[in-house]
């Protein structure tokens, strides 16, 4: 019996309307009776991470009137993407209801960089988001400090 893994990233078969070919994705997909869990966040890039002031990002959000949260998701979405094996959507950021998947993708891709499970970070992004922001950004700043 093959593994979870190898049947996850091998090609499931043809449709015969398009030809194409449909492969199953390291994500939480459920296909065939299978479902692919993604691999663990590991940081792949330490130059893709830098700090920035916690205390700045709170005078924007201010400013903004509150806007610069989509702006930091995006961003922050963009450097775990380029600094960890994880595959981010940063434009969620931007649209209605996609944001809570990006949600999920920074808090699984920030596993490595805060030592907390994604899961209690994702529910603190849905209800308590400054508590994650805090989280997730002082584990990129202090893993870039580190650099």
């Amino acid at each position: 019996m093959r593994e979870v893994g190898q049947i996850c990233n091998q090609s499931v078969g043809s449709s015969p309307t398009s030809g194409k070919t449909r492969i199953i994705e390291k994500s939480f997909i459920l296909q065939f009776g299978i479902i692919c869990m993604p691999d663990p966040a590991e940081i792949t890039d330490p130059s893709a991470f830098s700090n920035q002031a916690l205390v700045n990002q709170v005078v924007y959000t201010v400013v903004t009137i509150g806007l610069y949260p989509l702006w930091w998701s995006f961003k922050t979405a963009k450097m775990l993407d380029k600094g960890t094996n994880q595959d981010l959507t940063p434009v969620l950021a931007f649209i209605p209801f996609g944001n809570i998947i990006l949600f999920w993708q920074i808090s699984e891709a920030s596993e490595p960089l805060t030592d907390q499970d994604a899961l209690p970070t994702f529910l603190l992004f849905l209800f308590f988001g400054i508590i994650s922001w805090y989280w997730v950004q002082s584990g990129i700043n202090s893993f870039a400090a580190n650099q």
